[in-house]
């Protein structure tokens, strides 16, 4: 791919990789809870995992969920995006997301769906600059 981007679907043996760059998104976890984390969500059937590379170096990853909801049928909600902070703002995103967004109709998803935080201004206005539209609130209970 040209500018030495690579993307790909990800796979269980890349559990190592993804979760050495996950210490960037929660750095409270140590390598071994996010490898678990990752081993029981490669686990589901469900669930898909997508790399991006420069020259052969994971740079970035995301996870997502293919589901179904009444108000969509079959969509890719994605969560877990983790970019390494020294690529950001270099149109990376931009490319990334394209590479989702043709995966998502390749595999007959009518929509894709994420979340951000709600302090997350620079990830909201990536988003609606990709013509994501806010759709409502999401709720979060620890228990």
């Amino acid at each position: 791919m040209e500018d030495g981007f690579e993307f790909k679907v990800l796979a269980l043996n890349d559990v190592p990789e993804i979760a050495m760059l996950g210490k960037e998104y929660n750095p409270k976890l140590t390598i071994m809870i996010l490898e678990q984390y990752l081993q029981q969500m490669f686990s589901f059937n469900n669930y898909s995992c997508f790399g991006a590379y420069v020259n052969n170096k994971l740079i970035g990853f995301l996870s997502g969920w293919i589901t179904i909801k009444f108000t969509t049928g079959k969509l890719l909600e994605i969560d877990n995006v983790v970019i390494d902070p020294v690529i950001q703002t270099k149109d990376f995103g931009i490319k990334f997301f394209a590479y989702i967004e043709s995966w998502a109709k390749r595999n007959n998803c009518k929509a894709i769906e994420i979340d951000t935080f709600s302090q997350s201004s620079t990830a909201q206005r990536f988003l609606l600059n990709l013509d994501y539209t806010i759709i409502g609130f999401h709720f979060h209970k620890v228990i």
